[in-house]
C-alpha cells in the first residue's frame, strides 16, 4: 500500500466536485466521505477516507474554508491529498 501525499486538479463544473467531505477532528484537513461515480472527484482518483490537506494552496482548516477557496478558484480546483492513491516520486 502506497500512503503519501498528492496534487490533483478538479475542473468546476455545474455539477459540482463529486463528492461529500467531514471535518477531520484530529488534525489539519477534510475526510473524503463519500465520491459520485463517474464526477470529477472521481475520475481524478480521489477515495474514501482520503484527506484533502489543502485548496489552492491554503492549508484546509475547515470544511467551510475549503468552501470559500473552491468558490474563488477559476476553472479547476487545485487540492493536495494524503491517502492511499498513487503518489509521485520526486
Amino acid at each position: 500500500m502506497d500512503v503519501g501525499t498528492r496534487s490533483v486538479q478538479l475542473p468546476k463544473t455545474a455539477a459540482g466536485l463529486g463528492m461529500t467531505l467531514r471535518n477531520n477532528p484530529h488534525r489539519v484537513g477534510a475526510v473524503v466521505w463519500t465520491v459520485e461515480a463517474g464526477k470529477a472527484a472521481d475520475v481524478a482518483g480521489l477515495r474514501v477516507g482520503d484527506v484533502v490537506l489543502s485548496v489552492e494552496d491554503h492549508l484546509l482548516e475547515s470544511i467551510e474554508r475549503l468552501v470559500e477557496f473552491v468558490a474563488e478558484a477559476r476553472e479547476h480546483v487545485h487540492m493536495e491529498v494524503a491517502g492511499v492513491g498513487p503518489s509521485k516520486q520526486i
